[in-house]
């Protein structure tokens, strides 16, 4: 019988020498490490990013589940540093963020206890704004594996811009998904004191106009965990309809609020994101047939 193909794996970024809830200072700290194991496995996920059965929502030791549930050991004693496929650092919470590769500076992709792993970033000449460390390898079995760390403030000498009140995780910028198939839109909300009773979302032609509304009154929904980011994001699954085969959009997410009862009018205090471009492609092969040929 043959065996369970290699599959994707996110897992989490953590930090050793600063906490993600309040910005470093770099005129005290021109360094920072973050550390990452494979046994905190938040979940198997398909070449399309949307989760399979039998992730974790909450990383816990050993989670890693191939697409039957089954356990799955990662290897990569052997791999770090030189396995590391991409190493970036992302910069800015908007759809228009920045990525910068750190992957030819890395030198001291460190391997600690087990499957423990840590970089060190120097941060003396990077702006005031929010960072997030993303990564990705292959392990000796083929599997990739990559995780993206919470999102955390940098201060320089600028002062830090201000934050929004909403964070679009999916689609990013530049990707490319499908007609007639299935993913995941996934969203965060940063200001987590603003609890939205449901969302809007909506889709924008390339140049911002609306094209439709897609969910009228979605609730919050908070089982989903991005690659790697190990905590619950919004999420809510989109059937892309083939009519919209080869063209270029973007989304829009509206957090919306009840009172007594009464839907409130959207203005432009309600928390609002827009994802980047994308572009949809045309519709997935059907290969089944094929296969019972």
């Amino acid at each position: 019988m043959r065996g369970e193909e290699p599959g994707t794996y996110s897992f989490v970024v953590q930090p050793v020498d600063f906490q993600a809830a309040v910005p470093v200072n770099v005129a005290t700290q021109k360094t920072i490490t973050l550390s990452w194991s494979t046994d905190t496995c938040a979940g198997a996920v398909d070449s399309a990013g949307r989760a399979i059965t039998g992730g974790s929502a909450h990383p816990v030791q050993g989670s890693c589940r191939d697409s039957k549930g089954q356990p799955v050991t990662i290897n990569l004693n052997n791999v770090f540093p030189r396995g590391l496929t991409t190493l970036s650092l992302r910069r800015g919470l908007g759809s228009d963020s920045i990525s910068t590769d750190l992957l030819p500076t890395v030198t001291n992709s460190a391997a600690l206890a087990g499957s423990q792993r840590q970089v060190t970033v120097n941060i003396a000449n990077l702006v005031s704004d929010y960072y997030a460390l993303s990564l990705s390898a292959t392990d000796a079995n083929g599997n990739l594996v990559r995780g993206q760390s919470q999102f955390f403030g940098i201060q320089n000498v600028a002062p830090l811009p201000p934050i929004g009140s909403m964070q679009l995780w999916s689609p990013l910028p530049g990707s490319y998904w499908l007609a007639g198939t299935e993913y995941r839109i996934r969203w965060e909300m940063l200001q987590k004191a603003i609890v939205p009773d449901f969302f809007h979302v909506d889709l924008l032609t390339s140049e911002g106009l609306l094209a439709a509304r897609l969910f009228e009154a979605y609730p919050p929904n908070t089982d989903d965990t991005l690659l790697g980011a190990g905590r619950p994001l919004n999420y809510t699954i989109w059937a892309i309809d083939p009519a919209l085969r080869n063209k270029r959009f973007k989304l829009r997410i509206t957090g919306v609020f009840v009172s007594n009862g009464i839907i409130q009018p959207v203005t432009s205090t309600n928390p609002t994101v827009d994802s980047g471009v994308f572009f949809v492609g045309p519709v997935k092969p059907d290969t089944t047939s094929q296969k019972k040929k």
